[in-house]
């Protein structure tokens, strides 16, 4: 598994908190998931990302030396169709995407993307 590249992965970094910068309470919805650290695989790409909430906003690092709380694994296009989904567990039981680690950890950014309110 090959690292996301440092440039790409600060794109995704702004073009994310872009995105939570849109509601202004946002932040709040981050507050739990603080001093965390998901994984993300992209299999068909064979590449690896982290994503770290800190203060109301999530870094995306390339490389991370310490162990993930939680990965999620799945392709490019699995992984965005649980994204756009108004059920995403609907690719996680049919295997398309894997949780691994804390569960709850994923569900719980999952979630607080879901409540961001662009008015």
């Amino acid at each position: 598994m090959r690292s996301l590249p440092q440039a790409i992965a600060r794109l995704l970094e702004e073009a994310i908190n872009r995105y939570i910068d849109l509601d202004p309470i946002a932040r709040e919805h981050f507050s739990g998931l603080q001093e965390k650290v998901l994984g993300v695989e992209l299999s068909d790409l064979q590449l690896r990302y982290y994503i770290l909430p800190e203060a109301g906003r999530l870094r995306v690092q390339g490389d991370y030396d310490g162990d993930c709380d939680a990965v999620i694994v799945g392709s490019s296009l699995a992984l965005l169709r649980m994204g756009l989904s108004d059920d995403a567990s609907e690719s996680l039981f049919s295997g398309e995407v894997e949780i691994r680690g804390d569960t709850e950890l994923g569900q719980q950014l999952r979630r607080a993307l879901d409540a961001i309110d662009i008015d």
